[in-house]
């Protein structure tokens, strides 16, 4: 059987001059696209494409010819690279090739860590900390299992208003973090050759954001809050914190995936 593997980088110094704003590739972007044929389907598009030689359509035709399995017709292998070429490609995002550079990637983290130590430092007015000591419990969007509308009316009333303004100062940081920390995730993906996983960061981010909304509107109306709106916002922080764990898992499977790959190509290259 046969295992093409198609790789190439867009782009060279003889080639003229394109807007990247439209190009399908950047110069520089490497394409890699691995199959596994089976002997049957080697077999089935020979037959198609009327192609008789033995070659392709047994494995005593193909050791006769000096192969050690059948191996797929040029027909076959010209015809997914007309599929690749069709199809969209990474870098084409405009987001993606700005996750891509250089310097992008160590600025996420420096904005990440940057928020997490607003968030846990003690002596930060936007830690968590704080919320924490005056009510007992935790954020509320910091509840994995949700909240009740008794307990946010309980917690309002013992904050303060050192409290609130406390409180008000942690929310702020958290209208950025979660598209922060969605984008150093994409940007970390997109370098483990992994572009479609980006989808569930910016998922997560998505959530997260609209369960930031709906916190400010229980902050806004705390004087009068709605049952529904607590619900809601309870759901929001459920779903969040599942799609996170989604994202972690996805991350983990990414990492894994690179590093046999690159074994995989290390074994390959005496």
């Amino acid at each position: 059987m046969a295992f093409p593997e198609f790789a190439g980088s867009a782009g060279s110094d003889a080639s003229p001059a394109v807007d990247e704003r439209f190009a399908l590739v950047a110069v520089g972007e490497l394409i890699v696209h691995r199959l596994r044929y089976a002997r049957e389907d080697i077999a089935r598009f020979a037959a198609q494409t009327l192609d008789r030689n033995p070659v392709h359509h047994s494995l005593d035709g193909a050791r006769r010819a000096g192969h050690g399995d059948a191996i797929a017709s040029g027909q076959q292998t010209s015809a997914l690279m007309s599929g690749l070429a069709a199809s969209p490609f990474p870098l084409r995002d405009p987001m993606n090739r700005f996750l891509l550079r250089p310097r992008v990637l160590a600025m996420l983290v420096v904005a990440v860590l940057v928020a997490i130590a607003l968030f846990k430092l003690p002596f930060s007015p936007a830690a968590d900390s704080h919320f924490v000591e005056r009510t007992g419990e935790m954020v509320f969007d910091e509840r994995p299992a949700g909240y009740v509308l008794s307990g946010v009316i309980r917690a309002f009333g013992q904050l303060g208003p050192d409290g609130i303004a406390q409180y008000e100062a942690f929310r702020a940081v958290d209208i950025f973090f979660p598209w922060l920390l969605g984008a150093l995730v994409a940007a970390v993906m997109l370098r483990l050759e992994a572009p479609r996983a980006t989808a569930w960061a910016w998922l997560a981010a998505a959530v997260d954001t609209a369960e930031n909304a709906a916190q400010y509107a229980i902050l806004f109306t705390r004087g009068d809050l709605s049952p529904h709106l607590v619900q809601w916002a309870s759901r929001l922080t459920q779903v969040k914190f599942a799609l996170f764990g989604v994202l972690l898992v996805v991350l983990i499977a990414v990492g894994v995936r690179f590093i046999q790959r690159k074994r995989r190509a290390l074994a390959g290259n005496p």
